[in-house]
């Protein structure tokens, strides 16, 4: 497989997985806990922003892959890597949001989006 179809694949397999699930983690299984903690600012989310936003990280966690997966692919190697980007993903997103937000329950909203992440 060529570098370019893995980098396709693994960036469509990223949004099939994360779009559905970014919809169904905050819009239906906690949609009020995240309402009620002053998450959610939109009464209609525009859902094409995340669709957007979830593929370009698709791209862009892909191709990242290739140049830190350069030497070896491994197993080891690409959790070494999740765990990188998911540091990265939870100090970017759920750390930055909390500080520039008016979040009502940080003690929920910190394992809210840790998990999800």
């Amino acid at each position: 497989m060529t570098s370019r179809t893995a980098t396709v694949l693994s960036s469509l397999a990223y949004l099939v997985v994360t779009f559905p699930l970014a919809i169904l983690w905050h819009q239906v299984l906690f949609k009020v806990p995240y309402e009620e903690i002053g998450y959610i600012g939109r009464e209609d989310p525009i859902f094409v922003f995340g669709f957007i936003s979830i593929a370009m990280q698709g791209i862009l966690l892909s191709l990242g892959y290739l140049v830190f997966a350069k030497s070896e692919h491994s197993i080891g190697r690409g959790i070494r890597y999740a765990l990188a980007v998911g540091v990265f993903f939870w100090t970017s997103h759920v750390l930055t949001f909390a500080a520039k937000c008016d979040i009502n329950s940080l003690e929920l909203f910190f394992p809210l989006e840790s998990i999800y992440l």
